[in-house]
């Protein structure tokens, strides 16, 4: 499975992730003459090859002096998704695109309130933004991995200076977007993660761990453009996740001269040893007698155990083993906090999918605390 690891150890921002990802690209003259074909008012993309201890890319947007000049003096009212729709962007990019600033503007509205929010009117800073984050959202796209997975993210320590004051380290709005997102305080003062860049890994990153097991084939850096005392860049490496098979055994056996009682009993054995799974099916023996079919899954180093408890907990006199290739998706419990506090889920991920479920155990706790249908408390927690 194509996987992208996003090492945010060093910090982040758009234009570093930009030029992580571009670093990859085996032509990127013609990454940066696609992102110039795309004539955003007044924006030239230019990226340098340079080095901050490491050697990596360094993405720049330059605004022309006249487009600067007509934003100051316009105050253009922006009608984002117009703006974004006229763009010759694939789909799948606009709703990217569309889908990251949907988390920052739920963010500062919330912290800031609705009248603080910067979306309304298309400014230089605004305009840079969304040129980096289209820069981003393009190369995901060009990129495709199946599976992305983001590190631990460092937002800094300290205070920084931003169009509405001092604010603390993480701001506001980045401290809201990264909720339920493993972070650490960074190696040095002031911002090492922005709010943009915490929407961006919001958007595509399904995880927040350790590099995974993974057979890496690309290393890509982004230098920041604005490299100080502090050397800072993002990495990004791209490789193969390997999708898990493993060969299983199933032990099964017809009886049916046992009670439901006993089935259950035996059942419960097996699963209490180490069963992979144990289960029954309804089957029709000779003379058309009703019977079960009783079956265990395990692995070989287990399959004597199981053999031992088939004999032992039923009354059948043969047992039958069949191999089977089993094909997983990998499995992960998460630990999320919740309004209702830590509940547990599973994630899954594999051969192109992933999906994530609830522990239900966790869910009728909480349901029967709150006196709520266990529907609502997944509604509470989703929303969250």
């Amino acid at each position: 499975m194509k996987t992208l690891y996003i090492d945010c150890s060093m910090g982040v921002s758009a234009g570093m992730l930009a030029g992580a990802l571009l670093d990859v690209m085996p032509d990127q003259a013609a990454v940066l003459d696609e992102w110039n074909a795309l004539q955003i008012p007044g924006v030239t993309f230019a990226a340098d090859r340079s080095s901050c201890g490491v050697a990596g890319a360094q993405v720049s947007v330059k605004i022309s002096d006249a487009q600067i000049t007509a934003l100051r003096g316009g105050c253009e009212q922006l009608d984002f998704d117009d703006f974004i729709s006229r763009m010759a962007l694939s789909e799948k990019v606009k709703q990217d695109v569309l889908a990251v600033f949907e988390i920052l503007s739920e963010a500062e509205q919330s912290v800031y309130g609705e009248d603080h929010a910067e979306h309304g009117f298309l400014g230089e800073k605004l305009l840079r933004t969304i040129a980096e984050v289209i820069a981003v959202c393009m190369l995901m796209n060009r990129l495709s991995p199946e599976r992305i997975v983001a590190s631990a993210v460092p937002v800094g320590r300290g205070t920084v200076h931003t169009v509405r004051g001092v604010l603390p380290v993480p701001t506001p709005a980045t401290a809201y977007i990264l909720r339920n997102v493993p972070v650490c305080g960074g190696l040095s003062e002031g911002e090492q993660c922005t709010a943009v860049a915490a929407a961006l890994l919001r958007r595509f990153a399904v995880e927040f761990c350790e590099i995974p097991s993974m057979k890496i084939s690309q290393i890509g850096y982004g230098l920041d453009e604005n490299n100080g005392a502090h050397s800072r860049f993002t990495r990004v490496m791209l490789g193969e996740h390997a999708d898990s098979t493993d060969e299983i055994l199933e032990l099964s056996c017809n009886v049916d001269d046992m009670t439901g009682e006993e089935v259950g009993f035996a059942l419960q054995e097996f699963l209490t040893a180490g069963a992979l799974d144990a289960y029954t099916e309804s089957i029709s023996m000779k003379k058309s007698r009703p019977a079960v079919k009783i079956c265990v899954l395990c692995r070989e180093k287990d399959k004597e155990a199981m053999v031992s408890i088939m004999f032992r907990h039923t009354t059948t006199l043969g047992i039958r083993e069949a191999r089977y290739k089993r094909y997983t998706l990998q499995r992960e419990i998460r630990r999320i906090q919740t309004p209702y506090g830590v509940v547990r889920r599973k994630d899954s991920y594999g051969y192109g999918a992933s999906r994530s479920k609830y522990e239900y155990d966790d869910l009728a706790k909480i349901a029967k605390e709150q006196n709520l249908s266990i529907d609502e408390v997944l509604t509470v927690i989703r929303q969250s």
